[in-house]
């Protein structure tokens, strides 16, 4: 080697440091570096928004202009198309929406319906939160215990749209895993209705001289959607224990109401979904900011009874 090179080669080491370190290595390691921050900072982003998200933390126009119509689209339009389907074989008076999300009663179409149901589910989670941060000033503990088991239906429906059992099971025995999930998911809906509900008549008694239009029509409109089909399935109940009592002119009633539509299931799974789904946009249309809700009152949250 030339002396030349000899110099040549001892710069080479002398900029190196002579302990490993490398400037072009360095650029690249602080390159990989950056590369690996914005990485972070995109999951960071993406994870903030889907807890926002999913924690009710999104604006009113994103509910009405997006939601709800995806809603529609994916629950109703879904069961419809698969329902038109089946070419008449298929009638919502009798046959439960469980029907359609078969795979022996519908081999062709049913995985439609149980992926548009499964959307749904997904898609009503957010309402859970986006309620309860409204209602939490009137009763925090009503509030809670609504956008849990609101949650949960929405969760237990989506599990029920894709988890599709035989009815009989050796372990869990006369019903199926779907058919639990299912009544599992009709229940935690109406039973989050029903705190919601009872939040909103709690404001509307407490605030009897300043009652503000947004409570008198979600007061209106969440009653409507709760007591009467709570008053039919009472009064089916009650006719089921007619035939074992000593009432002779009750039977007749009775036999009439069995034949009606009102003691099929399948007619309350529409008329419950339908009622989940107005109550929804009723929610996203009525329900104001957390502030606008109590309005100007002098009278704090405490002093008027609300659960803490």
């Amino acid at each position: 080697m030339s002396p030349a090179s000899d110099r040549l080669q001892v710069v080479v080491d002398e900029a190196s440091g002579l302990d490993g370190f490398s400037p072009i290595r360095g650029i690249s390691e602080m390159q990989s570096g950056d590369a690996s921050r914005t990485q972070l900072n995109a999951a960071e982003m993406i994870w903030n928004r889907l807890r926002s998200y999913f924690s009710g933390d999104v604006p009113r126009g994103m509910l009405l202009c997006a939601q709800i119509p995806l809603i529609l689209i994916c629950y109703f339009g879904t069961i419809t198309f698969t329902a038109l389907a089946l070419r008449g074989s298929y009638d919502w008076r009798s046959s439960a929406i469980s029907y359609l999300l078969s795979p022996g009663h519908d081999p062709a179409y049913h995985w439609i319906a149980s992926l548009g149901l499964a959307l749904s589910g997904f898609l009503g989670i957010p309402f859970g939160g986006y309620i309860r941060d409204r209602l939490r000033p009137v009763s925090r503990l009503g509030a809670n215990i609504g956008m849990a088991v609101l949650v949960t239906g929405f969760v237990t429906l989506i599990l029920a749209a894709t988890i599709v059992t035989r009815r009989m099971h050796h372990v869990i025995g006369k019903f199926g895993m779907h058919e639990i999930l299912a009544r599992t998911s009709a229940l935690a809906l109406g039973a989050g209705i029903v705190c919601f509900c009872w939040c909103v008549l709690r404001e509307l008694y407490n605030r009897r001289t300043n009652r503000g239009p947004h409570i008198v029509r979600l007061a209106f409109t969440w009653s409507m959607l709760i007591f009467p089909p709570l008053s039919a399935a009472l009064t089916c109940g009650i006719c089921a224990f007619i035939p074992r009592s000593s009432v002779p002119w009750l039977l007749p009633l009775c036999q009439l109401l069995r034949q009606s539509p009102l003691w099929k299931l399948a007619f309350w799974e529409w008329i419950g979904s339908i009622a989940v789904f107005l109550f929804l946009l009723s929610a996203a249309a009525f329900l104001p900011k957390q502030e606008q809700f109590l309005g100007n009152t002098s009278t704090p949250v405490q002093e008027r009874g609300s659960f803490e």
